[in-house]
């Protein structure tokens, strides 16, 4: 298992998104529960992306135009949470 860290931008758009919106929040957790047991869950749909600003990194799904962006240490066992967004922010 996967221990979830987030940075300070990921903790932002967060809160921003969910603010008003509890099935999205339960939604996005159920995703993060996913990903610290496994990141390569089917459901997840996790591919790796090259992003301009972190280099290459992660992407999970959590619904239609919505993903998560994330580095893992191996080493370490950290998810390092860096950005959430829709499809069309990163893509």
């Amino acid at each position: 298992m996967f221990t979830i860290e987030s940075t300070e931008p990921f903790d932002k758009k967060f809160n921003k998104l969910v603010k008003n919106n509890p099935i999205l929040k339960k939604r996005i957790f159920k995703s993060l529960d996913f990903l610290s047991d496994n990141p390569k869950r089917p459901g997840l749909r996790t591919h790796q992306i090259e992003d301009p600003e972190f280099g290459k990194i992660w992407s999970s799904w959590v619904a239609p135009d919505l993903r998560i962006f994330w580095q893992y240490d191996g080493d370490k066992i950290i998810i390092l949470l860096l950005d959430i967004g829709s499809y069309d922010e990163v893509y």
